[in-house]
């Protein structure tokens, strides 16, 4: 609430016209006034709550400099916003001793030449209090239904924020705990002054639960329910923050976490009813009909229709990407049953048709990819193959999840079918794509894969962790190369001689002839599958 200062009640036409002249602390006439209050008794301090401005007529004054020092102290010991003295009844001038002490306290002080109605100036004054506080009642009761009704109604995060930069007047920005961006409403400011150098400039902003900080300053408040802080709302003021604006970030933050909590609580309820299903479709525990009775009842109909599995993995992984990835099928309107399945999120999609695959596949990967950028994530996403049945449903899940362990294990620091989860502009794969990784990602820990491993390059990791370490990635880079030295050596960074150095090495530690085409070609495989296994352990370590 704005309350009227100093100064605007000095231009009220009642004040006006006793002829006001400022005589003491001019420059601290925007001070608030929160009320006044005519007193005519020289202690003032215990009748004062602070913000007051204080009309007399100077007739209890004593006539003492002490006197009239103490008098001042009193008024600026209570909190008094200013003294306002009217002049001819007692004095035909402002005393200096209490002009001099209300100077030195930075305690504004006017005197009125021409005698006013206290009680005119009391009466506007207070209209104008009464008014502001009237205006923000009603402005929080309006926050208060707007904000709720985006919590309730599931408003994503941008709609609150573009409401409350309205609402505010100033940019406001969704930061995580790690001090990223999420989203940012500019409230017509230019994005790259509000966003330029963030991260610096948050982490200078240290406040707990809602307040100023920062040079800058920030208003900001934390956003977070259920004793879990899921990250920041920041206002950037124009000056210092108003209690308007400190109203509209806790209204907001407010309807992010209610929003989060009902999104949470019934995306939890479908998640675990969607599970249960592929549960059952995958242990073959009910019939194909009482499948799609139970699937259709979930609002995701599969009679008649072609069944496609896909799995998605992100990096960096968290169970709530399932909730992530359950909002991106909902805003790309797709037909499907999400769930946690192998090591990511299991999507059952069912299309009309096959001709309807490809456009659904990729309307539904793209919404993916983009809802799981938002939270600073990147996935792979591995396509089945298509199916009539339920049982042949649980294939396309199987072969999907190969697929993806396939191709995420090999973005892990080894090149892999795709680095960002396309591949020709497609955004997804599908076994065709990761070939050789997706025959080794379903042999998966298979002990007759191991021995092969063993077999072929066992000499070679019995070596030094270094010199075997250095070996193994000359012998990688050679196979990965097309057996063409010359580009392994550009590649591995390393002379000619010493590249053929590491080759003699390799051809007597392995006892095999690197020029021999069969020779790499089990090498191939059996580095590609040690490849995968590490991979595969540090998924399971991460």
């Amino acid at each position: 609430m704005r309350l009227p200062t100093i100064r605007d009640v000095l231009a009220l036409p009642d004040l006006q016209r006793g002829h006001p002249e400022v005589v003491a602390a001019p420059e601290r006439l925007d001070r608030p006034v929160r009320w006044v209050h005519v007193v005519e008794l020289v202690d003032v301090a215990g009748l004062l709550q602070g913000g007051e401005l204080v009309l007399t007529t100077g007739v209890a004054l004593p006539d003492d400099t002490d006197g009239l020092r103490a008098y001042v102290r009193g008024l600026v010991e209570g909190g008094a916003a200013g003294l306002v003295m009217e002049l001819g009844e007692r004095w035909q001038a402002p005393p200096g001793p209490l002009v001099k002490a209300a100077e030195s306290a930075e305690l504004p002080v006017v005197v009125l030449h021409t005698p006013v109605k206290f009680v005119a100036i009391t009466e506007a004054v207070h209209a104008t209090i009464l008014s502001a506080q009237h205006a923000e009642l009603t402005a929080s009761e309006q926050l208060h239904r707007v904000f709720t009704r985006l919590g309730v109604e599931g408003a994503d995060v941008q709609e609150i924020l573009e409401e409350a930069a309205t609402w505010a007047a100033a940019p406001v920005v969704l930061e995580s705990p790690a001090r990223r961006v999420l989203a940012v409403a500019t409230g017509g400011r230019d994005r790259q002054a509000v966003l330029s150098d963030w991260e610096q400039r948050s982490r200078r902003v240290v406040v707990t639960g809602t307040g100023v900080g920062g040079p800058e300053p920030w208003l900001v408040a934390g956003v977070g329910a259920r004793g879990r802080s899921w990250g920041r709302l920041v206002l950037q003021p124009d000056g210092a923050p108003t209690s308007r604006q400190r109203m509209v970030l806790e209204r907001a933050a407010s309807a992010l976490a209610l929003n989060r909590l009902i999104e949470r609580d019934e995306q939890s309820l479908e998640r675990v009813a969607h599970q249960n299903v592929l549960t059952d479709l995958l242990a073959r525990r009910r019939s194909e009909e009482d499948l799609h009775a139970v699937t259709a009842a979930l609002g995701v109909p599969t009679r008649g229709r072609t069944l496609i599995g896909a799995v998605v993995r992100a990096r960096p992984s968290d169970p709530e990407r399932v909730f992530a990835v359950a909002k991106a099928v909902a805003r790309s309107r797709s037909a499907a049953l999400v769930a946690p399945f192998a090591g990511g999120t299991g999507v059952l999609l069912t299309v009309e048709g096959p001709s309807r695959r490809e456009p659904a596949l990729r309307r539904l990967a793209e919404y993916v990819h983009r809802q799981l950028a938002e939270v600073q994530a990147r996935a792979v996403i591995g396509v089945g193959a298509d199916a009539e049945t339920f049982a042949e449903a649980a294939s396309s899940l199987a072969e999907a999840a190969q697929v993806a362990e396939a191709a995420d294990i090999g973005r892990q620091g080894d090149d892999g079918p795709s680095q960002n989860g396309y591949v020709r502009d497609r955004p997804y794969l599908e076994l065709a794509d990761v070939r050789l990784r997706g025959l080794l990602a379903l042999l998966g820990d298979d002990a007759r894969l191991q021995v092969f491993v063993e077999r072929e390059l066992g000499p070679l990791l019995s070596e030094g962790t270094r010199s075997g370490d250095e070996l193994l990635r000359t012998l990688t880079g050679y196979l990965e190369a097309g057996r063409n030295k010359s580009a392994a050596a550009e590649t591995l960074h390393l002379s000619r001689p010493a590249f053929y150095h590491r080759m003699q090495q390799l051809e007597q530690l392995l006892g095999v002839d690197l020029d021999d085409v069969d020779s790499c070609l089990s090498l191939h495989v059996a580095v590609t599958a040690l490849q995968m296994a590490r991979g595969r352990a540090r998924t399971r370590l991460a």
